[in-house]
């Protein structure tokens, strides 16, 4: 129960005799386990057990939950004992519960605290190392040195497949996922260098600490080696801080974070931080009066300090308040004050303030309590009426024994209750929810035989009840990262299976010498030689000292601190050292840089830095100046997922305003078009041609929306394919929009969606990379009307239709057989005039197919997707209907809208679109199915005929939006009489 380190299974760590107990809506109780035949009252052998961490299923039906089982069944047996997940079914009064371990677990580690995700996968902390190498084994933290979770990690118990979300340094505890589909969890923030080796090398320390040559099992134990490079030395070094500017660096709290359940996009909670929630924060230079610790003594919003939130859990009744415990590190297993804050995704960390929920004595123990310090509470949890249940002891002492280790004693008692008002305007503890557990056990520790007969300590409640599973959160790039890989001939897609193969994950930040308002502790007069700066607009501050930044210099975690007995012999297990970055595909991967500091990128002259950087290994960094120096450091470890494609705007992010009083930076980043252009001269030969666009076409542009009930300006045949008319002459698609006025938000669309993008064909001719046997654009397939058809699975079964689909064996799918990007696969059955399009299709070994989503369309009627459905395609819409293709081309006339992508769309979608695919709720984003149409004053006289066909159909049927993608991208089908080299005009 301590706030770190509780994941040991041996005797020392957990005493065996503790049960999984169900409190019925009458008050009766259940012992679960022990219903379910494991565990035993009086001498604990070898069905002997402790529980920890439920977690109730999205139906209400079944728990996961961590157990240790078996204990010495005589004086001085020594084993090894390890938390594993167990999951209960069987919960109801009535029912026997049936426990069962979960299958492809980590063996012979701890894993604890599971969750169900809104997959089914469970996702847990363990202390498994980081690559699952054993000779790291315990990962030890960055405080004393003492064995910790190496982090978050996601589990399929079906398959096997292992995936860590988050490596930690120093530990993750306690993950939920919150009603918006954020995993939030506490995190252990320790980045500091090693307190033990400090002391050896003063002279007062036994620690025998030293550095392994590397993470391998063969690696060579230096011991007489201790050195460190980051950050900088912690105070108590005068030594090393001698001649220096700097003032030392401690760094340690547990704050709650929050990250997508593929284990991207991590962060703090709403980016929150230490200006935002401590009380104190030490400066970083001693020579620069700008550069001030925190005290207090300027404004924020939040006047509620507090040092930590451990056990966090979200209200029911009101989604986005998140409760948690604001403890001591040591003596009060994890017990303190409650607390709460409402911080939903779109609230600004700057306007979060903290409730004390219980007063604020309760934080801290104390001897001689006031009359506010209602005793210790840990384990809040809101139900669904609005009560929050809490673990609570009444007493306000540390803890200690009591006893002996024959017989132990403890101060505390803990036991659930609700809060209730107290007199003081505060909440506080009530009455127990129970009578009180009462149980005698005895144990060997090994040595010694432990009795213990009294009652239990109750904690850890939830909730057993069904809720809705959230929406599984995706992460989309920015709109303008978005237009320099349009730009740079780049698609996301292709990189990101690079990066995917080869481990590596993207990190872009637009403008680093943009500083968050409230950090006044690190220099925040930031200038780019040459180029962009930002100075502070504090009194004084833009008179003060500029610092030049020119470089971001990387780190990456090692697991090389060993510590040894009194001898040669090391302990087992390593603590994590900041290295420069040298993992060597990500040192290939990033252009080089003469004379610059060591494992660097460059900073342009707008303030941009990009950087490919290995994948599920914890990173930090810092900007220096062009010696080598540090301006400012990163004080958080960080981790990214393969293929991940992560922006942060600056180089703090901002909560609200920066250190000049702007909003966060919106540019375009050189650094990343130079990085891309660098990876495609030489890091990936996969990287799409795209020659330069036609014209500027957007600055043309004008958004206009046909209504169902608008009156219809038909062509005089629609377009046909082998027979077959795509949908009739009146159809929307094949209807006429130059005669309709221009929509209200017009210029706000065009201009999110990049205003001096130019349009790029996504289609041509040949392959792309030559000999992959993908084809350039989305293709499709004729079949006959007594085409043999298959049986398809689809991951989105409740909005596709069900089938069976013609598949036939030689149909050609988007992106080629090999293709990791929409892998459209499109039919048509020309006897009978019917459309079928599947998205994420695979063949399966016995004929089937496997596929996201699947739709229908009878080209011979109008009938649209019913409503919130959406189709192959992102709108809901059918893709072939607006495809280029090359035969209606040479014809002289487009008879139908063109279908394009946009990087960034709006929550919503307009007629004949019936779904979005946004969280994105501004006015500025265009909606799915928005229609735009070329001016009509677009002087097309200097181009080809055959791109004054594409344009006239451009201004007289317009484009529509159906997915989000590339910027201004026209869809099209391939075929190798297109000439790619027309696409330059």
């Amino acid at each position: 129960g301590s706030v770190f380190g509780n994941h040991r299974g041996e005797l020392s760590a957990v005493t065996r005799g503790g049960d999984l107990w169900i409190r019925y809506p009458n008050g009766s109780l259940k012992n679960l386990t022990r219903t379910a035949g494991f565990g035993e009252e009086g001498m604990q052998g070898t069905n002997a057990i402790a529980v920890r961490d439920p977690a109730v299923h999205w139906d209400g039906q079944k728990a996961l939950f961590s157990m240790v089982v078996g204990a010495p069944t005589r004086q001085y047996e020594l084993q090894s004992y390890y938390w594993q997940i167990y999951e209960i079914t069987g919960l109801g009064q009535a029912d026997t519960p049936v426990i069962s371990k979960v299958p492809n677990q980590p063996a012979n580690y701890n894993n604890i605290t599971p969750i169900y995700g809104t997959d089914d996968r469970i996702i847990f902390t363990s202390d498994r190392p980081r690559n699952g190498e054993r000779h790291l084994y315990p990962q030890l933290d960055e405080y004393e040195e003492a064995p910790t979770v190496s982090g978050l990690w996601s589990l399929d118990p079906t398959t096997g497949d292992l995936l860590l979300l988050n490596h930690a340094p120093s530990g993750d505890f306690t993950p939920i996922i919150d009603s918006f589909g954020r995993v939030i969890f506490t995190q252990w923030d320790h980045l500091q260098r090693d307190q033990q080796a400090d002391n050896d090398a003063q002279g007062g320390g036994t620690y025998n600490t030293f550095n392994y040559s590397d993470e391998s099992a063969g690696s060579v134990a230096n011991f007489n080696d201790r050195s460190e490079v980051f950050p900088e030395p912690r105070a108590s070094r005068t030594d090393l801080l001698a001649g220096t500017n700097l003032n030392g660096h401690s760094f340690n709290h547990f704050l709650p974070w929050q990250l997508f359940e593929d284990g991207t996009e991590g962060e703090i909670l709403n980016h929150l931080g230490r200006h935002e929630l401590h009380g104190y924060i030490a400066s970083a230079f001693k020579d620069d009066p700008n550069i001030v610790e925190y005290y207090g003594q300027y404004s924020r919003t939040n006047p509620n300090r507090i040092t930590n939130m451990l056990q966090v859990k979200e209200a029911v009744v009101t989604p986005g308040r998140y409760y948690g415990i604001d403890a001591p590190e040591f003596a009060t297993h994890a017990a303190g004050q409650v607390i709460a804050f409402d911080a939903p995704p779109a609230t600004n960390a700057d306007q979060i303030i903290v409730t004390y929920v219980t007063h604020r004595d309760t934080a801290n123990t104390s001897d001689s309590p006031t009359v506010d310090h209602s005793g210790l509470y840990r384990d809040p949890l809101p139900l669904a009426d609005g009560t929050v249940v809490v673990a609570h002891t009444g007493e306000t002492r540390a803890d200690s024994n009591t006893g002996s280790r024959e017989a132990p004693g403890s101060r505390y008692d803990f036991r659930l209750k609700t809060l209730i008002q107290g007199s003081n305007g505060h909440w506080q503890a009530g009455q127990p929810l129970t009578s009180g557990i009462s149980e005698t056990v005895r144990f060997w520790d090994p040595d010694v035989l432990v009795t213990y007969s009294g009652l239990l300590w109750e904690w850890q409640p939830v909730e057993v009840r069904a809720r809705p599973r959230p929406a599984r959160l995706t992460a989309a790039l920015p709109g303008p990262e978005a237009n320099v890989f349009a730009a740079a001939g780049v698609a996301p897609d292709t990189l990101r299976a690079y990066l995917e193969a080869n481990n590596l994950a993207l990190i872009v930040s637009r403008n680093v010498t943009v500083r968050d308002d409230l950090d006044r502790q690190q220099p925040f007069n930031l200038r780019v030689p040459g180029g962009v700066q930002t100075l502070g607009t504090q009194t004084g501050a833009a008179n003060g000292k500029v610092y030049d930044v020119t470089h971001l210099q990387l780190f990456q975690a090692d697991q090389l601190r060993g510590l040894r007995y009194n001898g040669d012999t090391p302990r087992p297990g390593r603590r994590v050292l900041a290295q420069y970055l040298h993992d060597p595909t990500a040192l290939a991967a990033n252009p080089a840089s003469a004379g610059a500091p060591q494992s660097s990128v460059v900073v342009a002259p707008d303030g941009s830095v990009a950087a490919f950087v290995p994948a599920r290994r914890a990173l930090t960094w810092q900007l220096t100046d062009s010696s080598g120096t540090g301006v400012v450091r990163e004080r958080n470890w960080i981790t990214f997922q393969p293929g991940e494609m992560r922006v942060c705007a600056s180089c703090h992010g901002l909560s609200d305003r920066d250190q000049a009083g702007q909003t966060a930076p919106t540019n375009e980043p050189q650094a990343l078009r130079t990085l891309l252009d660098h990876w495609k001269a030489g890091q990936d030969p996969n990287a799409t041609p795209v020659p330069t666009r036609t014209p500027t076409a957007t600055a043309t542009m004008q958004p206009t929306q046909p209504a169902p009930t608008a009156t219809p300006m038909p062509t005089t045949a629609p377009p046909v394919l082998s027979g077959c008319a795509i949908f009739p002459g009146d159809n929307i698609w094949n209807t006429r929009i130059d005669h309709l006025p221009v929509a209200a938000n017009s210029a706000a669309y065009i201009d999110t969606i990049g205003r001096a993008r130019t349009f790029h064909p996504d289609f041509g001719a040949g392959e792309w990379p030559p000999g992959s046997g993908s084809p350039i654009g989305i293709p499709y397939i004729t079949v006959p009307g007594n085409q043999q058809k298959v049986a398809v699975s689809f991951d989105y079964a409740d909005e596709s239709d069900a089938g069976p689909y013609p598949v036939p064996t030689n149909a050609p799918i988007e992106g080629g057989v090999n293709g990791n990007g929409d892998r459209h696969v499109l039919m048509v059955d020309t006897d009978n005039c019917v459309l079928y399009e599947l998205y994420a299709a695979y063949p399966q070994q016995d004929g089937t197919w496997q596929a996201g989503s699947g739709a229908m369309f009878d080209l011979k009627s109008h009938a649209l997707r019913p409503d919130t459905w959406t189709s192959a395609d992102a709108a809901g819409l059918p893709i072939l209907p607006g495809l280029l293709r090359y035969d209606e081309v040479v014809s002289g006339e487009i008879r139908h809208a063109i279908r394009f992508t946009a990087p960034q769309t709006q929550r919503a979608y307009v007629w004949p679109a019936r779904h979005y695919a946004s969280s994105l709720t501004g006015s500025e984003y265009p909606p799915m199915g928005q229609r735009f149409r070329l001016r009509a004053d677009f002087d097309m006289s200097g181009y080809s005929p055959e791109i004054q066909v594409i344009l006239l159909a451009m201004q007289r049927y317009g484009i529509i939006l159906a997915d989000n993608g590339s910027a201004w991208y026209l869809s099209g089908a391939p075929d190798d009489r297109w000439d790619n080299e027309q696409w330059r005009e």
